[in-house]
């Protein structure tokens, strides 16, 4: 019932270094985290995988930026089920504030500047948006562009959100919305 922001669970990359290529997060599951897994924006880098994460992001779940070469997003599922399932002590019953909370104010994954990443095999399931492409951080207009396919996006107040996308287009293809307003 007190949601508060704090770090990134799993931040990719490091500070004043151009070069941060091939991290991966791979079969995890997270729950009760304010942010997931979020690129480093402050310098590029390339080419991260992503695979096989599930959980309950309360704020964001995944957010990339100045992606230098092709990343990898497959098989990520979020929902408020994993932590409310979890029968983890303290673990909220199913239908309590912080459902609400997270339809209000949380987003699956922030695509922000990247260079012909991919999303594939995305489920997430009652959030205030499922997916969102974003201009980068890096304050010079850059954008995200790529392909993505095979999202099941459900009961989200927005399924997928366009705030801007590159010049040279960006891919959907195999998307399923239900139940977003």
């Amino acid at each position: 019932d007190n949601i508060v922001p704090y770090s990134p669970t799993i931040r990719l990359g490091q500070n004043g270094h151009f070069g941060n290529e091939y991290h991966n997060v791979k079969n995890v599951t997270l729950v009760n985290f304010y942010i997931g897994i979020r690129w480093n924006m402050t310098n590029g880098g390339a080419s991260p995988v992503i695979n096989g994460v599930y959980g309950t992001p309360l704020k964001k779940g995944i957010e990339i930026d100045c992606i230098a070469d092709v990343g990898r997003i497959d098989n990520v599922s979020f929902s408020p089920d994993y932590w409310s399932g979890s029968g983890l002590a303290g673990a909220p019953a199913k239908g309590s504030s912080f459902e609400d909370w997270i339809y209000n104010n949380g987003t699956g994954i922030v695509m922000r500047r990247n260079d012909w990443s991919y999303a594939c095999y995305i489920d997430i399931d009652g959030y205030n948006v499922g997916y969102n492409t974003k201009y980068s951080n890096e304050g010079n207009g850059s954008t995200p562009n790529g392909h993505h396919y095979k999202f099941n996006l459900k009961n989200c107040k927005t399924g997928i959100l366009f705030e801007t996308s590159n010049y040279v287009g960006i891919l959907f293809d195999g998307i399923t919305m239900y139940n977003c307003e």
